[in-house]
This record gives C-alpha cells, sequence and structure tokens, in this order.
C-alpha cells in the first residue's frame, strides 16, 4: 500500500510547498467531493490486484523453474554413460553401467604438452594402439569380493592407467566409495595367474579425486596397504598428489574438443620388501564423462597411454 500513498501524495502536494501550505492542500483533498473520492480507491484497489497478480505470477514462475531442476542433477554413483551429456561443471562420478572403450598405446618422445588457461594440446597423431579393452563400471552385487569391501559403492574392470603389467584384461578391479564429494579408493585386486590372486586391501583408503575440478584445485593424500603374493607378504605407504594444472582444447582422433581440464598427477610409493617409486601421470577430462578421455602415464622407463575410443567423445 506504501507505493500509492507515496504517489498520491506526490500528485497532490507541492515539494516547494512549507509546512503550512502543505497542510491547507491536504486539508483541500479531504473536502474533496465523495464521488471523485471513491474514484481514487477504486483507481488505488485496482493497482493493488494489478501488483498482487504480478507478484503471484513471479512466484509460481520461481517454483517452476525450482521443480525443472531437481530432474537435472545426476545423484551420486548414478548418471550418464558418457559422450559428454553431463553437468557443465566437472564433478561427474562414476556410474554403474558405464562402459568405455579403451585403447593402449606406447607414448615415449611424446610430450605432455605445457600446463595452464586456455592452452591448445595437440595428439592429433597417436602411436598405433597396442590393446583395445573396455573400461566398465560394475554393481557391487556382481563381484566376488564384496565381503573385502563392504563400504565399496562400486568397482572398475580394467581401470589400467598405470597397472597394465599387474594382470590381464578382465582381471583388473578397483573398488571405490564416494563420499563428501571425494572419489575414494578402498583397494585392487589383480589376476597375474590363476593361482597367484594379489588382494590389495587398503587400510587408509586413497582419495582420487576431489570434485567439482576447477583450474589449480588440488588434493594430496596418504594411503596405505598391503597384499600377499606367492606366498610373500607386502605393505606399502603411498601418497597421491595432483593438480588441475591446465584448461584448454584437447585435438584427437580427428576431433577438437574444447573446455577440457588436465590433471598432472605424482603417486609416490615406499614398499617392503620392493622399495621406493614414483608415478607421474597426466590425465585430461571432458565434461560429462567420469574417466579421463587422455591418459599419459609414465614410470621409469615405462610410457603407458591410454585413449578413449573416437565412438565415446
Amino acid at each position: 500500500m506504501f507505493p500509492f500513498v507515496t504517489d498520491f501524495d506526490n500528485r497532490h502536494i507541492p515539494s516547494n510547498l512549507p509546512p503550512i501550505e502543505a497542510l491547507s492542500s491536504l486539508k483541500s483533498i479531504r473536502l474533496r467531493p465523495i464521488r471523485e473520492t471513491n474514484n481514487l480507491k477504486k483507481k488505488m484497489r485496482l493497482k493493488e490486484r494489478v501488483l498482487t497478480s504480478k507478484v503471484t505470477f513471479v512466484a509460481a514462475m520461481a517454483l517452476a523453474m525450482l521443480a525443472s531442476c531437481d530432474g537435472d542433477e545426476t545423484p551420486v554413483g548414478q548418471g550418464n554413460n558418457g559422450n559428454g551429456n553431463g553437468t557443465e561443471e566437472f564433478n561427474r562420478v562414476p556410474a554403474i553401467g558405464d562402459n568405455y572403450q579403451v585403447h593402449k598405446f606406447d607414448w615415449k618422445g611424446m610430450e605432455p604438452g605445457e600446463g595452464g588457461e586456455n592452452q591448445t594440446w595437440d595428439f592429433s597423431v597417436l602411436p598405433s594402439k597396442s590393446e583395445t579393452m573396455n573400461l566398465e563400471v560394475r554393481s557391487m552385487d556382481n563381484s566376488d569380493y564384496k565381503n573385502e569391501f563392504a563400504q565399496a559403492d562400486f568397482y572398475t574392470v580394467n581401470n589400467f592407467y598405470g597397472s597394465r603389467g599387474l594382470s590381464d584384461p578382465g582381471k583388473n578391479f578397483h573398488y571405490f566409495k564416494v563420499e563428501d564429494n571425494k572419489l575414494i579408493k578402498l583397494g585392487r585386486v589383480d589376476s597375474m595367474m590363476a593361482t597367484n590372486v594379489l588382494l590389495n586391501t587398503f587400510g587408509d583408503p586413497e582419495t582420487q579425486l576431489q570434485y567439482p575440478l576447477t583450474y589449480n584445485s588440488s588434493s594430496t593424500d596418504e594411503f596405505h596397504g598391503s597384499f600377499t603374493s606367492v606366498g610373500i607378504p607386502f605393505t606399502w605407504d603411498g601418497t597421491d598428489s595432483y593438480t588441475v594444472d591446465g584448461t584448454g582444447t584437447l585435438n584427437i582422433l580427428g576431433k577438437k574438443i574444447e573446455n577440457v581440464v588436465r590433471v598432472k598427477r605424482e603417486r609416490e610409493y615406499l614398499s617392503d620388501p620392493i622399495g621406493q617409486w614414483t608415478f607421474t601421470t597426466y590425465e585430461w577430462y571432458k565434461q560429462g564423462i567420469a574417466f579421463p578421455i587422455l591418459v599419459l602415464h609414465q614410470s621409469q622407463e615405462v610410457f603407458e597411454g591410454y585413449y578413449m575410443d573416437a565412438s565415446e567423445l
């Protein structure tokens, strides 16, 4: 009601009148004919109804927008099967049912390129692939090790980044949970031979990613694991540190993929009885795909590279 009172006052009281004259003007308003006063009241009620209608309309639109947003949020552990159809932020976690065709290659002699914003990384020419496999995300209901990893939300098959030499395709399993916007690895299982299964449980789990991935965001996490191989017990401590060190465009497989981020990761291990070693990994992520679409992994003289098939991008 106050805006209408203000309009009314401004219409009938000149701003340059001294206080006494202003009071006289107010007095003259009170003495107006009843018909004119009723007309003014009708106009004021009409303005109130118009304003109420506008407020109701705006409120209805706001509620409709909120309702439409409910279906766009991707729950943890569920979502799109890649192909870039996820949220515009880099916060897509692996989802049960995800399945990506991945090719392995040797990247020795190649360069990972510089970090920084608005970079262009050119991998339009890649060496011949040496192996092809499918990286899958499966339900714990299908795992033979659900008791050993009771807290896991899901597990992956052929998540080989930096570990291909430990097991054969289809016999490499990594167990994860998602908690507090973090992708946390609880352990892994590798089958080198039918009689040599490496059941590697992490007493102190490893944070692999923290969402969302934004430029210059970083994480450092210590982890601990143990396993037995051919009757020999192994224990080790590790540190996983990464920084989102670049943003820009990735040219690969005849495609120009814009708005990607690059993660540079350092993983250090101290193992008994093996010793100490360090891995360096570069990972490129596309919006809507939970796993890196290109990986360059290096440890000593081993240069493992992986890229997703063009049909996935």
